[in-house]
């Protein structure tokens, strides 16, 4: 490559060229070196894709060869599922009644798992690599020189660029594979990520929290577990009374919630976070605002540092809170949801700034989890109407009623960390 910049090109242009021939013949031999300069870029990405490729296929395929041997030792035997995965048993022998513990139930599936994992990236780097070589190839075979990568993580990085670019029409697998690979990627190649365009990589729900809410009890137990009766039944109608009294008072996110409720489809509802935020200052926000101020000293660290290993490049790193249990005190909330858990998840992003001074800031959104159940040993009024927990929790085991799970983000906000 270097002869044909500094021989090749370096001659021609010094050369003293006269004649019909001449302007043509420089012209010619200066698109000659460009294209060696493009045949060169071509192959050395290609060369980088594919060792990167072995290097990380290889040592796939030793950690497969060392789980296999594992679960053989254990006693169990690999079997291939033809579908790309595989799975483990005890096989039966003479006077075995086919009984397995749940201890070696539990083993072998760990060991498919391992492996099938495994397998699951080894296909994922064989999709990379394909995307690479079309991306470095470019389809025609006179005009070489496309796209240039040093590795695996770059492809990725352009394939999640690829993603975000649908913002909102991102499909739930696209969403997925957008995820994998924006956790996988260093800080600096998700800065480049986030450096093309931000605003639809949120779109794409990048900032969608990871932690998986789950109930904190059973509320009142099984849906429609027994017939109605009389009482159940007129107690549904009082409680319909209640949704439009609630409303005529002020209190139209609890009436909403009980409707849904009344409507015993069992569906999970959104709830409006900026509205809770705006509306429950002294609870929900206040809460909110303590969660998120315990984690932001420790994330602007960590960028930080991202930002000083990657030599001053921008960078960016997904950050999320640990999801805490609060009150609200708005009565119309409170009524509405009581107490929920929240967390925030979002984006810290650190570039250069004026003067030298890295710029840090953090793009985030409040989450919001609940279920819509009640406490037998609870009471409460309702547009002057008083019930107990008891009562709601009939309604639910009749069939009358059928609690459900709510959730909700708030839009994106920002602040400054530096």
């Amino acid at each position: 490559m270097t002869d044909a910049r500094s021989g090749l090109l370096k001659k021609s242009e010094g050369a003293r060229w006269a004649g019909l021939n001449a302007a043509v013949t420089r012209e010619f031999v200066g698109k000659t070196a460009k294209e060696f300069e493009d045949l060169h870029k071509e192959a050395s990405s290609i060369w980088s894709v594919l060792d990167d490729a072995h290097s990380q296929l290889t040592e796939i395929q030793s950690s497969v060869r060392s789980t296999v041997a594992q679960a053989a030792d254990a006693g169990f035997k690999l079997s291939d599922n033809a579908d790309g995965t595989v799975r483990f048993f005890i096989p039966h022998y003479p006077g075995d009644d086919g009984a397995r513990t749940q201890a070696q139930l539990d083993t072998q599936a760990e060991y498919a798992n391992r492996v099938n994992r495994k397998l699951a990236r080894a296909a994922e780097i064989d999709g990379i690599v394909k995307a690479a070589l079309v991306r470095s190839h470019g389809g025609d075979v006179y005009d070489a020189g496309h796209a240039r990568y040093h590795s695996l993580a770059e492809v990725q990085a352009d394939r999640a660029i690829e993603i975000a670019s649908l913002g909102h029409e991102a499909s739930p697998r696209q969403r997925a594979e957008l995820r994998r690979i924006w956790d996988g990627l260093s800080p600096e190649l998700r800065g480049r990520v986030w450096a093309a365009d931000s605003v639809a990589l949120m779109a794409a729900g990048i900032m969608e929290p990871q932690y998986k809410w789950k109930p904190a009890d059973v509320g009142s137990g099984k849906f429609h577990s027994r017939d109605a009766g009389m009482k159940d039944h007129l107690f549904r109608v009082e409680a319909a009374a209640m949704v439009k009294g609630g409303r005529l008072v002020g209190y139209k996110e609890a009436a909403r919630e009980l409707d849904h409720y009344l409507d015993a489809s069992g569906k999970p509802l959104d709830l409006d976070i900026n509205r809770m935020w705006d509306e429950d200052p002294d609870g929900f926000r206040k809460a909110a605002e303590e969660n998120l101020s315990k984690y932001e000293g420790e994330w602007k660290k960590k960028a930080l540092k991202a930002f000083e290993e990657s030599g001053g490049r921008p960078v960016a790193i997904p950050v999320e809170t640990k999801a805490e249990g609060y009150k609200h005190d708005d009565r119309d909330w409170y009524l509405a949801v009581g107490h929920g858990m929240v967390n925030h998840s979002g984006v810290v992003s650190v570039e250069p700034g004026p003067h030298g001074k890295p710029k840090v800031s953090l793009d985030y959104q409040v989450n919001v989890w609940d279920r819509f159940n009640w406490d037998d040993d609870t009471s409460f009024d309702i547009a002057g109407v008083t019930v107990t927990g008891e009562q709601m929790q009939k309604l639910h085991q009749t069939g009358l009623a059928q609690e459900y799970n709510m959730h909700g983000s708030s839009s994106t906000r920002y602040r400054e960390l530096s």
